[in-house]
């Protein structure tokens, strides 16, 4: 088939449906999204970096991987205030770009695939369910992405030597942007180094320390014990991730409730929960793992292995942060799905424009487009049943109370309101969980391992933002409360 701008166009297009899926959940936005807001808002007022931010009682230090905030910091403030959801989607949409491009090269001449491929990276759930805030996640992936392409053209054509010092310095800017990314790194220098049994890839790890470190000044070393400290706490307590903070409480639980939304449930009702969540975030990732074993040994290149080996990787990496206990502490496994969608849109270009790719290729296309439609519309639903809209009226009348208030620490229960309490109120809240001192949250979060009394005796809290029937009776009995202000489904103990 001759070569046309039509792929183009309908990627393109792929590309602003996802873009209109994410804005009609208009208004419901993760709990991240505002401390990135508070964080730059701060930092360009103050020019002090790292930015102090008193709001949050419960941490010491803004040791977060510096790159993504300053790069945001240089745009004009009115951008940040009402178009900083797009901003992600736009760096994702460079990382589309380059995608178009490798596919351009791949698929020459076979439309279909390209057409496909395309697709399916435009409609990965995971970039979506990631991609609707501010987050340094889409940076940190493109800039993986391009270090890990420019290693396949040193392995597979023998490159020019000065392509690795490139590559540390993309390691470098990973290490300055994103944790997680910069933990899959480590992953896939180690699994090079073993596979092509050469201690190069191994260097870059050291090498892209040393850079971080000298460009930053030293503060990369600060961002190296903030990661530890993360590390530790979760290691501590992983098994209640996402968990009800009152009810899975040793104070006040029963120990016998566990919450349904828990990241790690226990028994088969876990594993079963950790497989859908797995395959639902990027359904074409999977498929193609299993679609592509018959086609990659056959292929003509290693390129088509390459490719399979770091979509391999990555998808065993997910898959061991998720069930191996002692690696639970480096994130979520779902979330490094996220680097697995460009891998996977390469692989299926170079399965599908494979001559004898036959019914059982094509049937994983639609498949996949099935999947993922659905996991779409399913996260869709989620959101507007499960997470905070700041369209919600009633939500903003309690804002106005907390705003108009006099001072006072707020605590939130449902945990996740604190950063946009924080931002839209001014006052401080009773959390941390960003930055560096992890330990000070330890005792509320992320469930209670102290009388509530005792919390408010020693930050002196004056508000509790809730939700009707959220908190226990054992643990309301508990509250010296003098007044309750409800609006709608929220209330404000005060």
């Amino acid at each position: 088939m001759r070569y046309s701008l039509l792929p183009f166009i309908l990627g393109f297009a792929a590309i602003c449906v996802r873009i209109a899926a994410q804005w009609s959940c208009s208004g419901i936005i993760g709990a991240d999204h505002w401390y990135w807001k508070q964080y730059i808002r701060q930092l360009k007022s103050s020019r002090q970096f790292p930015p102090v931010l008193p709001q949050y009682l419960l941490e010491k230090h803004q040791w977060y991987p510096p790159l993504f905030p300053l790069l945001l910091s240089r745009l004009p403030q009115d951008i940040l205030e009402q178009h900083a959801r797009i901003l992600s989607i736009a760096i994702d949409i460079v990382r589309f770009i380059m995608l178009l491009f490798i596919l351009h090269l791949i698929c020459k001449d076979n439309t279909a695939a390209f057409i496909c491929s395309a697709l399916f990276y435009s409609l990965t759930p995971i970039l979506t369910t990631v991609n609707n805030q501010l987050n340094p996640r889409s940076l940190g992936a493109l800039f993986l992405d391009c270090a890990i392409l420019l290693y396949a053209w040193i392995y597979l054509l023998a490159g020019p030597a000065y392509l690795w010092l490139l590559i540390a310095m993309l390691f470098a800017l990973i290490l300055l942007t994103h944790k997680m990314t910069t933990q899959l790194m480590f992953v896939l220098c180690l699994c090079a180094g073993a596979f092509s049994h050469s201690v190069y890839p191994l260097c870059l790890i050291p090498a892209g320390i040393f850079l971080a470190v000298l460009v930053s000044k030293g503060f990369y070393i600060k961002v190296l014990c903030a990661h530890w400290d993360i590390l530790s706490f979760w290691n501590r307590n992983w098994r209640w991730l996402s968990c009800h903070p009152i009810k899975e409480s040793p104070v006040y639980g029963d120990g016998k409730y566990e919450t349904p939304t828990k990241i790690h449930r226990k028994g088969w009702i876990g594993f079963f929960q950790h497989c859908t969540t797995l395959f639902g975030m990027n359904p074409g990732a999977w498929l193609i793992g299993l679609i592509a074993v018959p086609f990659i040994f056959r292929a003509d290149t290693g390129c088509s292995f390459y490719i399979f080996c770091w979509l391999f990787v990555v998808l065993g990496w997910s898959l061991l942060t998720t069930f191996v206990p002692f690696l639970k502490c480096l994130g979520a496994g779902y979330y490094y799905l996220y680097n697995a969608a460009f891998p996977t849109a390469v692989l299926w270009a170079l399965v599908l424009r494979m001559n004898d790719a036959g019914r059982f290729a094509w049937c994983g296309v639609l498949l996949t487009l099935a999947f993922s439609i659905f996991a779409l519309l399913k996260y869709r639903s989620n959101l507007h049943t499960h997470r905070y809209n700041d369209k919600n009226e009633y939500f903003d009348r309690a804002i106005d109370f907390l705003t108009a208030s006099s001072p006072g620490v707020v605590m939130c229960l449902p945990p996740q309101w604190y950063d946009v309490i924080a931002y839209k109120t001014g006052k401080p809240v009773l959390f941390g969980a960003h930055g560096y001192g992890f330990k000070l949250i330890e005792p509320s979060f992320p469930r209670f391992l102290v009388p509530i009394k005792q919390l408010i005796d020693r930050h002196d809290i004056r508000y509790l933002v809730t939700t009707a029937g959220y908190l226990p009776q054992n643990f309301i009995a508990d509250l010296p409360f003098m007044k309750r202000e409800v609006f709608g489904p929220y209330q404000i103990y005060h």
